[in-house]
């Protein structure tokens, strides 16, 4: 008898483990994990406690499902617990998809406000999330506002995350940011390096033949708005058409990332250097491997006289 007694000390403390969390009993079962606080550096440089895995995000701007749905494509709603409106006016294709795939995300609560916007206080803490995520440009607004230490009051977090001012600095940064409080940083990982290989295929040939830079210009929001020619600054997709090879005309116009220009004549970048890089394959590829829906292409219209 003495000697099974060790080997059942050891079957009873898995099971104490695995009844309180800190050992899961199969895999998969990130729903049942327990939490515990992690600090982490958002993309304002805040240092800021989570307790993760993060299961309820409140989205600041409703376009961030991009990203949870990226790293939890097979249940991405189970990580939040309301949404701004923003991609459901701005994008009802896509929202009309995921709501195919995910019906109950017409039961989301949903909150609405610019992206810059804030959020309503009551409805943020009605919702009892783990994190609110807010877009980067909404700082200042919740600065004066004091709405993250309104929150803090309740034990709710704000992250700042950034896809729009500084993509190009603060994607990656944002996608870590995630992965991390979702317990998905291998699948965070993936999706960067997805990115990266992706963005070589236009800097690598770009770098390599050095064409003369064409002048761009880049209709922001074309037929959402009845205002013409709303482009972009430095920032943002102004930065893009640099990273293309062009030279973005909103760069030299607007001082800021977004802005409102004259008409201007737009040009496509170097297309003798791309006729094998296919975009449509490119975002086919990411939506197989990362997302829950599929993709549909979308289309183009020439400017040029030639309709070859």
């Amino acid at each position: 008898m003495t000697e099974h007694r060790p080997l059942l000390h050891a079957i009873v403390i898995a099971l104490l483990l695995i009844a309180s969390g800190r050992l899961p009993a199969f895999a998969g079962e990130e729903a049942r994990q327990v939490q515990t606080p992690l600090t982490v550096t958002d993309i304002a440089g805040r240092e800021v406690t989570v307790n993760v895995p993060a299961r309820r995000l409140l989205l600041g701007e409703g376009r961030q499902l991009y990203l949870v749905a990226s790293l939890a494509p097979e249940d991405p709603l189970s990580h939040i617990v309301a949404w701004r409106n923003d991609l459901i006016e701005a994008d009802p294709a896509t929202y009309a998809q995921y709501l195919d795939v995910f019906p109950d995300l017409a039961k989301l609560p949903v909150f609405k406000g610019q992206e810059e916007s804030l959020i309503d206080i009551e409805s943020a803490v009605i919702q009892k999330p783990d994190a609110v995520l807010l877009n980067l440009e909404a700082m200042r607004a919740n600065e004066d506002a004091k709405y993250v230490e309104k929150l803090a009051a309740f034990d709710i977090p704000v992250l700042y995350v950034d896809f729009r001012h500084q993509p190009l600095e603060n994607t990656e940064p944002t996608i870590r940011l995630l992965g991390k409080i979702m317990g998905r940083e291998q699948r965070a990982e993936g999706i960067i390096a997805f990115r990266h290989k992706a963005m070589a295929q236009v800097t690598d040939v770009i770098a390599e033949n050095k064409p003369e830079p064409p002048r761009v210009f880049i209709e922001r929001i074309g037929g959402y708005s009845q205002d013409c020619c709303l482009s972009f600054g430095p920032e943002n997709f102004g930065k893009y058409v640099e990273l293309a090879g062009g030279h973005n005309i909103g760069s030299d116009l607007l001082p800021s990332t977004f802005g409102q220009l004259n008409q201007q004549l737009a040009k496509w970048f170097h297309p003798e250097l791309f006729a094998d890089l296919d975009p449509d394959a490119t975002f086919a590829e990411y939506h197989r491997r990362f997302l829950p829906i599929d993709y549909r292409p979308g289309y183009a219209v020439s400017l040029s006289d030639d309709p070859s």
